[in-house]
């Protein structure tokens, strides 16, 4: 929610043209927005992450780095994806709205691929290159469109 709402909230209370008016690079605005955003959901990540683990006394520690990296390469994608829809959203309601459709799509494909990460060695590597190639190339759009704003 707070990805969604960032720059569609701020066109909506009417505040984004008074961001880019103040005597700073564009892009200092939008990567401070997006580091502003990651830590929160990385937080409950590890957070969650580690009650789990404490729940499963036999989770071995392989598992558990799986499951974390997992998260967290999620997390970022999720974070990108809110933020380009964001910027696309006219309201930060409907922003919520589209994101939570890709969320569902994305979380369908994690829980359907589950089995086979869990089991394969490189699939953390696999994953960690297709999610950065994907956040690379989405904020890559995401800096375009806030230029165009």
């Amino acid at each position: 929610p707070l990805a969604s709402d960032s720059f569609a909230g701020e066109r909506q209370r009417n505040s984004l043209e008074l961001l880019q008016l103040l005597p700073i690079h564009p892009l200092s605005i939008f990567w401070g927005k997006v580091l502003a955003l990651i830590p929160i959901p990385l937080f409950f990540l590890v957070f969650s992450e580690f009650v789990f683990a404490k729940m499963l006394a036999e989770s071995s520690f392989v598992y558990l780095w799986k499951t974390l990296w997992m998260g967290f390469c999620s997390t970022n994608l999720f974070t990108v994806i809110a933020l380009l829809v964001s910027l696309y959203a006219k309201s930060a309601r409907a922003a919520n709205q589209i994101s939570l459709l890709f969320f569902f799509m994305a979380f369908f494909f994690f829980q359907m691929g589950s089995s086979f990460y869990l089991s394969n060695a490189f699939a953390p590597l696999w994953l960690g290159l297709l999610t950065l190639l994907a956040d690379i190339l989405m904020t890559f759009f995401a800096v375009r469109r806030f230029r165009k704003l």
